[in-house]
């Protein structure tokens, strides 16, 4: 039923250590992430969830287990081999936008595809493209201070979507915002990963969010149940 297995991790554990401080804060997570898949990760604050998706990302390592973006095994990558995988394969949400405040809105969006080494009118097009499909076609050329909340979450979506990842990756992306701004961006989520296939993986304290996802994992005590 599911087709290709976008992110793989097996057996998973976080260890943070510092002066006699030893924190276990993933104990044998186990995740397969298919093309399409809509799946929400809750859990309490300082569950680790945050943590869980810089390690299915690879912002970060795990201390024991396996990561596999796209059949490739993160930990043998180099930091740089890393960068390149997420940049083609990923895209990432946050609860703050991250745009770059001296840039135009399509400017920040064609960012990743500069990075990429796509030429400035190929980015541009292709930026421009993602901003009409979440709205923002008219306000290509204003900067994140010009752009009301719910504008610059859907910028951040923009920026995550351009490239045509896999898998979108979102901490909170709905938790700044009013309810109604939070709906229209739930269900802007919703249609670009119908359209593009796209899987989404949300972090979120929100469960009217994830109830409206395929999967539900909460992250108790450092360990993973499927609700």
């Amino acid at each position: 039923m599911n087709s290709e297995t976008i992110i793989s991790c097996q057996n998973i554990y976080k260890r943070f250590t510092e002066g006699k401080l030893d924190v276990e804060v993933l104990k044998g997570i186990t995740l397969d992430i298919h093309a399409g898949e809509k799946i929400a990760i809750v859990g309490s604050s300082g569950s680790g969830k945050s943590t869980l998706l810089h390690i299915l990302g690879g912002l970060d390592l795990a201390t024991e287990g396996k990561v596999q973006i796209l059949n490739k095994d993160i930990a043998e990558l180099s930091d740089t081999e890393r960068g390149i995988l997420r940049n083609q394969s990923l895209g990432f949400i946050y609860q703050f936008h991250h745009l770059l405040p001296e840039f135009s809105a399509l400017e920040n969006i064609a960012m990743p595809l500069l990075i990429r080494g796509l030429a400035v009118a190929e980015a541009s097009s292709m930026a421009e493209e993602i901003l009409t499909k979440v709205g923002l076609g008219k306000r290509t050329k204003h900067k994140p201070g010009q752009l009301s909340g719910g504008e610059r979450q859907r910028a951040a979506i923009a920026r995550a979507l351009v490239s045509k990842p896999q898998a979108v990756l979102a901490d909170e992306p709905t938790g700044n915002l009013d309810h109604k701004t939070a709906q229209q961006i739930f269900e802007l989520m919703q249609e670009l990963n119908q359209e593009m296939k796209t899987a989404f993986v949300i972090v979120t304290h929100d469960m009217q969010l994830a109830e409206k996802m395929d999967k539900i994992y909460t992250l108790i005590d450092g360990q993973m149940k499927k609700a």
